[in-house]
This record gives structure tokens, C-alpha cells and sequence, in this order.
């Protein structure tokens, strides 16, 4: 019997709000070698953990882990580790996927697993990072310090939901990334919706360290993160929990619901089609079953669940938003017990 230690490979796949980052994981995961068993270890910018329960799937030999509540590497550093010891502590694990915050740091997580402690037990492999053409345009992302150093840590950049650009707007992301990446090479390839290759997530990561090395993306934390919502959150008698938290120019907003309250879909894809925000997902109970929402670009999909704990909802937006008048609607779309 062989005593070689197993090096579990490690891919980072990162992208502003909105780039389609779980929606691509789900696509790998359904990839994903019979033979193997694959971590991922997803993180929200804000409070209510959604993702996890986005992403659960029966499919055989993946394992999910959730830190919410901001940045992975900086004030919740140490969930983020002891999640990534308990990964890399597991017995067979082949790969983990790494799905930071669309408002994270990721070349502070690069550099994390560089350290030589993770590098004894792990190959640290391709960075992906998403993007979608059609907000290079947009000064809200294209000057905003998180979105370019997603770029420039990337060894491969996705053009996210590429189907949907006009004839000039693959090409112009070519000439921002050029511009931006002067000295650093870069692998730059469509990402049509639905569509996700193995193939990306081979080879090593490499970028990181030319823009670490160069100085060419800030790693600066400008905020606090509020504590954690736990898996059994303290409902108040209305039979919900919110969140609030602020950083890096957007505002947060997170609510967990009892299990026991029900909503109307009609009534509450109504409410939820009717918000502005910059995104939004949620995983609820409703009288047609567990439904995930996710809403980016004003388009709104929906998918069905298995099961989730609770109902959860999330939005990120630039703008502060009417928490009260909010909650008076969310309320309003339950079915009367």
C-alpha cells in the first residue's frame, strides 16, 4: 500500500457580482471525473449564506463548505482556515474550488496558499476569473480596485455570458486587458451560459505573482464584518433575522426566515422582480417547493431545490435601500397559516 501523499490541486475562481461564478461551478461539478472527490469552499459578501444551498447536489464525491459574511482572508481569516484545514485535513480529496466573494481579495487567498504549510499538502492550479465585457464601460467596476485586481490575478479570464455581446464588445475587453496587463500574458477565452471545460482548470497559477511582485493590486481591507448568522439563527417574533453590513461601496442586505413560513411565488417573484440592487439570490420555501432565485442584469432565474434549512434572502446594492418598507412586502408574500 502506497504511503505517497496526495496533492489536492486548488483553482481560485473569482469574478465580480453578477459573473456567473456558481452557476460555471455547478457546470464543472456536473464535469467532474467519476474517479475523483472535489471540495468547494464558497464565500458571500454578505451575512445569510446562500450559495451553499445554490450549489448542494447529490451528485457523489463533492463537499461543500460556506463561510459567510465578507472576504474570506481578512477579518474572517479564521473560519476561511480552519473550512481549508478541515478540506485539505479530508482523506482522497482531489480538487478544491475556491469561490471568493464577487467583493473579495482574492491575491490575499492566493498568497495564503502559497505559504509553505499549504503548499506541503496542496498544488496550488489555474486562477479563473469572470467577467462580463459589457461593464468595462461601466465606471462603477472598470475603476473599482477589486474588479481589475480580479483580472490581474487571473490565469485565465472567462468572457462571462459572451453569447449576449454586441460584435465589438469581446474586443474590447481585449484591449482593457491588454491594457492593464501590459507585462503579464493571459489566457482570455467566451464563456457561453451554460457552458464550463475541464481543460480550464489545468496548470499551475502563475499571475498572481507578477501582481503581487509588481505591486499592481491593492490588498487593502477597508472594513469589519459583522458577526456570522449561524445555521440556527435566533428568529425574532415575526420570525426572521436580518443583516446589514457596508464596504468597499456597497451595501449588503440579508434575511433569514423560519422554516415554517411559507411564501406565495406569485407574490414574491412580484416583490423581488420590483427591487433595484446591483444583485440578489435567495433559496425559499415556498408553496410550490424549495425555489432558488437569482437575479443579475434585471433577469431573474429560477431553479428547484431539493431542501434548505430555511428561507434565505440576499441583495448587494450600491444604494441604501428602505429596510422597513422592504420587510413590510417580503411579509406580505407569505401564505396565511
Amino acid at each position: 500500500m502506497s504511503n505517497e501523499l496526495v496533492m489536492v490541486r486548488i483553482n481560485v475562481i473569482t469574478g465580480f457580482l453578477g459573473a456567473g461564478k456558481t452557476t460555471l461551478i455547478k457546470h464543472l461539478l456536473a464535469q467532474k471525473p467519476a474517479t475523483e472527490r472535489w471540495g468547494v469552499l464558497v464565500n458571500e459578501f454578505g451575512e445569510v449564506g446562500i450559495d451553499g444551498a445554490l450549489l448542494a447536489s447529490p451528485a457523489a464525491g463533492v463537499a461543500i463548505k460556506e463561510v459567510p459574511g465578507g472576504c474570506l482572508c481578512c477579518a474572517n481569516g479564521l473560519p476561511f482556515q480552519i473550512a481549508l484545514n478541515q478540506f485539505l485535513g479530508a482523506k482522497n480529496l482531489d480538487r478544491l474550488l475556491i469561490e471568493p466573494t464577487g467583493l473579495g481579495h482574492p491575491l490575499e487567498i492566493l498568497a495564503l496558499l502559497a505559504q509553505p504549510s499549504y503548499q506541503a499538502v496542496s498544488q496550488l492550479a489555474a486562477t479563473l476569473t469572470l467577467v462580463d465585457a459589457r461593464k468595462i464601460n461601466d465606471k462603477r467596476y472598470s475603476d473599482h480596485a477589486l474588479f481589475n485586481q480580479q483580472l490581474l490575478v487571473a490565469d485565465r479570464i472567462l468572457a462571462a455570458k459572451a453569447d449576449t455581446y454586441l460584435a465589438d464588445e469581446f474586443a474590447q475587453l481585449e484591449r482593457y486587458l491588454t491594457s492593464l496587463r501590459p507585462n503579464s500574458a493571459f489566457l482570455l477565452d467566451s464563456l457561453e451560459q451554460g457552458v464550463g471545460q475541464q481543460a480550464w482548470l489545468q496548470g499551475q497559477a502563475q499571475a498572481w505573482r507578477f501582481c503581487a511582485n509588481t505591486g499592481a493590486a491593492s490588498n487593502a481591507e477597508s472594513s469589519t464584518n459583522a458577526p456570522l448568522l449561524s445555521l440556527a439563527p435566533a428568529y425574532n417574533p415575526q420570525g426572521f433575522v436580518f443583516k446589514h453590513r457596508y464596504a468597499d461601496g456597497f451595501h449588503a442586505y440579508g434575511w433569514a426566515f423560519a422554516p415554517e413560513l411559507l411564501f406565495s411565488l406569485e407574490a414574491l417573484e412580484h416583490c423581488l422582480l420590483g427591487l433595484r440592487c446591483e444583485r440578489l439570490k435567495a433559496v425559499v420555501i415556498t408553496q410550490a417547493g424549495v425555489l432558488g432565485f437569482n437575479l443579475a442584469d434585471g433577469v431573474m432565474t429560477v431553479t428547484e431545490l431539493d431542501d434548505c434549512l430555511d428561507s434565505r434572502l440576499e441583495l448587494i446594492s450600491l444604494d441604501a435601500i428602505d429596510v422597513a418598507m422592504l420587510q413590510a412586502t417580503l411579509l406580505a408574500t407569505l401564505v396565511a397559516s
